[in-house]
């Protein structure tokens, strides 16, 4: 039979697992997002340098970023 104070120590080292666990499962999904960012930037300058001097077109690639930032922000608020 356990005593009381192993009870308490297995059930801390649990706790801190899942605690461990969890945490990485944070640091996984932001690090989603942040390549996902990098990739939307590079996006971003590929079209900026095909738009050349375009005015119409620098401006819908700009709405075009700020449409594909919105949208992860707003992915990245459910899955964190």
């Amino acid at each position: 039979m356990r005593s009381g104070f192993e009870r308490d120590e297995e059930d801390k080292n649990k706790f801190y697992e899942g605690a461990s666990w969890l945490g990485q499962q944070a640091v996984n999904e932001i690090d989603k997002k942040i390549d996902e960012g990098k990739k939307l930037r590079d996006a971003f300058e590929n079209r900026k340098k095909e738009c050349g001097d375009n005015g119409f077109m620098q401006k819908r690639n700009t709405e075009w970023i700020i449409e594909q930032q919105e949208k992860l922000t707003r992915d990245s608020k459910g899955s964190i």
